[in-house]
């Protein structure tokens, strides 16, 4: 479902004129949200971005692609081609107690971090230690697409999922506001969109499994319990992790 379909069904529920023009950002911001709360694969970097450091500072800021969770750090060799792990610490304060002058052959540790105040709002940084000079390979969660034209559709929600998903969700988040400007009929309260996103994310009975169970369902290599694989070895699934 594309854009201009989810602000058409969206106006038959939210039936206020004055909230139209409010519409694609609602969306928009609604997406952000449930891809800011949850891991969604096909938000999980596949091909990595490159980042050029050197020993001229500690702090690099990340790209602007950047939104969460970085999984996989690794130096790649320019003449051999060979990489190596790059061990990814999980906060930043990790790297503080560290000497930030200690120059290295090749970074070894890497981290995270989150600084405010500027007009974009919060930006990320990656911590490198020791310094070096190289260039690292970067495997994580990107931003999700932003949805501008009505023909363009959501690149971390499923067809099929937008009504479940996107639309309890934009509800929620303008709940209050929606409320304000409705006069003339009904809304369904609060708890009912609650429990509509609920039933979204985790399924329900005859409602489908959800969006977070299709996930694990698809993008995550089944179970076993011993016993040969009955798919064998050949079959790749991505983890989102590595």
């Amino acid at each position: 479902m594309n854009l201009g379909e989810m602000e058409e069904e969206l106006a038959t529920i939210i039936r206020s004129r004055s909230d139209r023009k409010f519409m694609n950002r609602w969306i928009n911001n609604a997406i952000l949200e449930v891809a800011t709360d949850y891991n969604l694969p096909p938000l999980a970097l596949v091909d990595p971005v490159s980042l050029g450091v050197d020993t001229s500072k500690w702090l690099w800021g990340l790209p602007d692609s950047f939104h969460k969770r970085l999984f996989k750090c690794r130096h790649i060799n320019p003449t051999s081609g060979e990489s190596h792990h790059v061990h990814v610490c999980n906060h930043i304060n990790e790297l503080n107690s560290k000497n930030h002058a200690t120059i290295g052959e090749h970074v070894r540790e890497v981290a995270v971090a989150m600084q405010g105040g500027s007009a974009q709002g919060d930006n990320y940084y990656l911590g490198i230690h020791p310094l070096a000079t190289e260039t690292l390979s970067l495997w994580y969660y990107q931003k999700p697409a932003v949805l501008i034209k009505p023909a363009d559709v959501s690149d971390c929600i499923p067809p099929g999922y937008e009504r479940r998903v996107i639309y309890p969700k934009v509800i929620i988040l303008n709940y209050n506001f929606i409320v304000d400007q409705i006069t003339d009929f009904d809304f369904k309260p609060m708890q009912y969109w609650v429990n509509e996103l609920k039933k979204g994310l985790n399924g329900a009975p005859g409602e489908g499994i959800g969006l977070l169970n299709f996930y694990a369902l698809n993008y995550n290599k089944p179970r076993r319990h011993g016993g040969r694989d009955p798919i064998g070895p050949s079959r790749r699934y991505f983890r989102g992790y590595f």
